[in-house]
Order: structure tokens, then sequence, then C-alpha cells
């Protein structure tokens, strides 16, 4: 069975001081990362943080498949517009988004995350995209 694929972000106290203000922060964060990842463009771990990087090529299968080349996670669109925000894991300076544990999406997006679709984990071939980094976080607000 999958991990949870899940992220805690670093914000802003103030940005997220009650939880109608986590929770509106929390939208915006995931629109920010279906953007971002619509874009080709995912985060990797760099300290405590995250740094930007473009998403590793398709194979030629399944780009054929696709019917194109650019890497956008948007086959069915349902990876990307099932990024939840956990409210109950999420308190003033945290913002918890990600998936649900035990589902088919969660194990979908694990295979993106640790580069595994359904094989041994390979970081080239990982598209990670849970996460924002200082300077987007900044930008939204978030900071």
């Amino acid at each position: 069975m999958a991990e949870p694929q899940q992220v805690t972000i670093q914000v802003s106290a103030d940005a997220s001081a009650s939880p109608a203000d986590r929770a509106a922060l929390a939208a915006q964060i995931i629109e920010f990362i279906r953007q971002r990842s619509e874009a080709g463009v995912g985060v990797r771990k760099q300290g405590r943080g995250f740094s930007n990087y473009e998403f590793p090529e398709y194979t030629k299968e399944y780009e054929d498949l696709k019917g194109q080349d650019n890497v956008d996670l948007t086959l069915s669109a349902e990876m990307l517009s099932s990024i939840e925000y956990f409210a109950s894991k999420s308190r003033r300076g945290e913002i918890t988004i990600g998936f649900k544990s035990g589902t088919k999406i969660n194990a979908k997006v694990e295979g993106n995350q640790i580069g595994s679709y359904g094989r041994a984990p390979n970081p080239k071939k990982a598209r990670r995209f849970l996460g924002m980094t200082k300077s987007e976080l900044e930008l939204i607000g978030a900071l």
C-alpha cells in the first residue's frame, strides 16, 4: 500500500491565523501547484525547502498514448484535481495538502512522486509536484 502522499508547507502565522484563513490559503496553494504542474514544472526537496525543476520527459510510448509530448500530469486530469486540504492536520503556520492513504489516486501520485510507475523507484523519472518554493509562497502572500 502506498504511503499517504501529503506535504506540510510552512507559511506565515499571520496568513494562516484562523481556520478560514488556512482554508483560503490552502486553496491558493493547491491552485498554484496545479498551474505550475500543468506548465511542466515541479519541486525538489532542497534542505528544509524546495527548488523548482522541469519534469523529466515522457517515454515515447507514453507520448503516443497521450498524444502529446509536453509533460503536464494531465492525462485524465484526475490527479491534479484531487489534491486535498487536510484541515485536521493543519494549524497556524502550516498547511497540509495531498491525497488520502489507501486510495487509487494516492498510489498514482506516489508513482509520480518517486518515479516508480509500478516498478522500483527511479528518481530520474520522478515528477514531484507536492510542495512550494519560498519564492512561490512569497508570490501568493503566504510568507
